[in-house]
């Protein structure tokens, strides 16, 4: 039995709610994002979970941020899954917890993405 509280801890970069980012203020959305990593690679209790779902899609890319640097994990090289759904896989130096960057789960998510993802969730742990 995995306990999803407990174990696992889901997050986007961008904490302002709309239904398409697109539609948000540029500069105010860099901002956001760039305070909400600071908050992540500043406390440790982000870094206590053995499993972290960053859903941001590409932000980390287009606003030049490093997922391994605010998590403290590194990116085994390789993309999965297809264009829009994708998922990268990171590991810390111990190999004792994982993250998993992939897409916004809020819409247009396949149930292949999310089997998939689930798959390596469980052979993880």
């Amino acid at each position: 039995m995995i306990n999803f509280h407990e174990n696992i801890f889901i997050t986007e970069l961008n904490q302002i709610p709309s239904a398409f980012s697109w539609h948000q203020d540029k500069e105010l959305r860099a901002e956001g994002v760039a305070r909400r990593a600071k908050m992540f690679s500043s406390l440790e209790f982000f870094r206590h979970f053995p499993v972290i779902i960053l859903a941001c899609g590409h932000y980390p890319k287009m606003l030049e941020l490093s997922i391994e640097e605010i998590f403290d994990v590194e990116w085994d090289k390789e993309t999965r899954g297809e264009k829009q759904q994708f998922y990268n896989l990171h590991y810390s130096k111990d190999r004792k917890r994982i993250l998993v960057h992939t897409r916004q789960m809020s819409m247009a998510v396949t149930n292949k993405l999310i089997d998939s993802i689930a798959a390596e969730i469980k052979l993880f742990i």
